[in-house]
């Protein structure tokens, strides 16, 4: 994995996951507080305990994808499972120096493509996720437009984020404009259609 992608010393928020102290081998509870990653993510054996109304205990093992962690307060490590939902990365810090500093839309619409392709290309996103982004911008000289798009996850949970703008009328119609649009540009190649002022 190259040092772009690469998620070591990134942060990682342990939310709804399972940790193993790799001191004790043995189960952790962590808190809802930010570790540091030290180990790229990989795939790790866990064990299950299922129980059955007689109250037997059985176990099983799983295997998940599972990164590595440090307790910067106790020098303590941990092997927590991989939800990439949880990494926190240097670079989704605010974008400005100071509080109301101008972003430039463009710049910044690109680097949210590269972070969330960053996110679903380290080590695979769960599959409860989905989504769907989508920008443009004037560039100015009235002929040409920045445009990013960027789509990610599993194809019925992109349909579901779609349309939950269903519950907003004013973006049902812009969402059907949309496809109306991009269904006659395909039909007549790309380029720009006369109701692109609508």
């Amino acid at each position: 994995m190259n040092k772009e992608n690469s998620v070591i010393g990134c942060g990682y928020i342990p939310r709804d996951v399972e940790a193993i102290c790799l001191k004790t081998n043995r189960e952790a509870e962590l808190g809802d507080v930010e570790y540091k990653i030290i180990a790229e993510p990989y795939e790790r054996e866990w064990i299950i305990e299922t129980f059955f109304p007689v109250s037997i205990g059985v176990s099983k093992t799983e295997k998940r994808m599972t990164v590595n962690v440090l307790d910067a307060n106790t020098g303590l490590t941990y092997a927590v499972e991989y939800e990439p939902a949880n990494l926190v990365r240097p670079s989704m810090e605010p974008k400005t120096d100071k509080p109301g500093e101008k972003v430039d839309f463009v710049e910044r619409a690109r680097q949210i493509v590269e972070e969330l392709g960053e996110i679903f290309n380290n080590g695979g996103i769960s599959e409860k996720c989905g989504v769907a982004f989508f920008s443009i911008s004037d560039n100015g000289d009235g002929k040409t437009s920045s445009a990013n798009t960027f789509i990610g996850g599993r194809g019925d949970r992109i349909i579901d984020c779609i349309a939950t703008c269903a519950e907003n009328p004013k973006a049902v119609e812009l969402v059907t404009k949309g496809v109306k649009r991009a269904t006659l540009r395909t039909m007549a190649g790309v380029g720009k259609n006369k109701d692109d002022n609508e």
